[in-house]
């Protein structure tokens, strides 16, 4: 019997020292921990972490690629010219020279225009076939308030046989 009263005991809230400094605090303590911890699970739980990005408009991409295509189209129509002219011999030079006589009204080709100008595009020959890559060209377009920087990889090739 004096066992079970021992053991009781051992439970009852007289077993712990009192302190009249420090339970008020730690009470608090306590409540603010649990108070932070339940306002960040809740928090994460319905904000994920993780962005979600949807684009919900066509006309938003394909701007973007009408862009592009016009360029490559540019290119390509200065590449026959320089390639019927003058072939293969000094292309690179003459392209440059060719592709700066045209004055384009959009400021992405001017864009363009101003990397083929200082020489940071490469021309690679391969066989029958040379090719036109620019790499390091930057398209920037936006639509009702979101702005979008394309970096297409432009690489147009040219049959050597024609």
């Amino acid at each position: 019997m004096n066992n079970k009263k021992a053991k009781l005991k051992i439970f009852h809230y007289n077993f712990f020292p009192k302190s009249s400094k420090g339970a008020m605090e730690i009470v608090l303590l306590v409540l603010l921990v649990v108070l932070v911890v339940s306002v960040a699970l809740f928090t994460f739980g319905v904000n994920p972490p993780y962005l979600k990005a949807n684009v919900y408009d066509a006309r938003f991409v394909e701007n973007v690629y009408q862009k592009q295509d016009l360029a490559e189209f540019y290119i390509r129509q200065v590449g026959e010219d320089v390639l019927d002219k003058s072939g293969e011999s000094g292309f690179k030079e003459n392209f440059k020279t060719e592709f700066s006589k045209y004055d384009f009204a959009a400021n992405s080709l001017k864009e363009l225009q101003k990397i083929i100008s200082e020489d940071r595009f490469n021309v690679f020959v391969n066989g029958n076939v040379l090719e036109v890559v620019i790499n390091n060209w930057e398209i920037e377009d936006s639509f009702e308030k979101i702005k979008v920087s394309y970096y297409p990889k432009i690489s147009v090739k040219f049959d050597l046989e024609d």
